[in-house]
């Protein structure tokens, strides 16, 4: 991988900031020769889902989904509507039956993140009501900040 580049180069790399989640990980041939720590940083939280979801990016064509968003007793509980066209969405609070419902953490990884759809199918927190094409799409692998230095 490209990290082979740098080895001759230097005895140590250092990548700060790294989401426990990180593709690099997977990068590393000799995991055992390196050391990782972890340090709370900061955290960042959905309070406000229809702002958070009317700023995604999505896919030129149009389509639709309905997310509930599992947040006992906190800002982002309830369920939303998403319809999207030319990239942009439109989100409004919903009483409809949803074809996925997250809790808050499976929610701030997708949302705030850059995660996939395909990073968090099998996550725990996402329980699938109904599979949607269009939220799949919406969510689509995206490249990490990570590689964006090189």
């Amino acid at each position: 991988g490209f990290l082979k580049n740098y080895e001759g180069n230097y005895d140590r790399i250092l990548f700060e900031r790294i989401p426990s989640f990180s593709p690099i990980f997977s990068l590393i041939e000799n995991i055992e020769r390196t050391k990782i720590s972890m340090h709370n940083i900061g955290a960042a939280r959905i309070i406000n889902p229809v702002s958070v979801l009317s700023k995604v990016v999505y896919p030129e064509d149009s389509g639709s989904f309905i997310i509930k968003i599992d947040d006992p007793n906190g800002p982002a509980d309830g369920t939303y509507s998403v319809s999207f066209d030319n990239r942009v969405g439109k989100v409004v609070k919903s009483d409809d039956e949803p074809d996925y419902i997250m809790d808050i953490l499976t929610a701030n990884k997708l949302l705030l993140c850059g995660i996939s759809y395909t990073d968090i199918k099998f996550n725990s927190g996402l329980k699938t009501i109904k599979s949607n094409d269009d939220f799949i799409r919406s969510f689509h692998v995206k490249d990490t900040f990570f590689v964006g230095g090189f």
